[in-house]
């Protein structure tokens, strides 16, 4: 395998950004034809799902979890962090960079009802779980 310093991984990122910028037109339409044709959406879904299988699927942590987002004022539950935060950063907007870990059980309805408990006590909701 080839090793390459520091200087030359600099030139080559500038490089492909320089190409980007100079192609950057033409470029997003071929990624939209691509994504209209049936064949080539069919091949994308496909590595996508392969990609969530391979890498998120592996992150899922066993048992169940109680989070809270401090800067949001929300507690939930969930047995995959990583796709967890992901949704609530990417999908809700929510920000999630100080997201603390309450409670973890590997049964689902203790860690509902610490959830419950925890909703209570931060003054969020009711009890949803008792």
């Amino acid at each position: 395998m080839r090793t390459y310093t520091d200087e030359q991984k600099a030139a080559r990122k500038i490089a492909n950004r320089n190409y980007y910028l100079a192609n950057k037109e033409r470029l997003i339409v071929k990624a939209k034809e691509r994504l209209n044709d049936p064949i080539n959406k069919e091949k994308h879904n496909a590595s996508q799902r392969l990609y969530y299988t391979k890498n998120i699927k592996q992150k899922v942590n066993d048992g169940y979890y109680v989070y809270y987002l401090p800067e949001e004022h929300y507690c939930g539950i969930t047995n995959n962090l990583y796709q967890r935060e992901s949704s609530h950063r990417n999908t809700a907007g929510k920000n999630t960079d100080n997201m603390t870990i309450l409670f973890h059980s590997m049964d689902r309805n203790i860690t509902a009802h610490h959830e419950a408990m925890f909703q209570s006590v931060l003054g969020i909701g009711g009890l949803n779980y008792v």
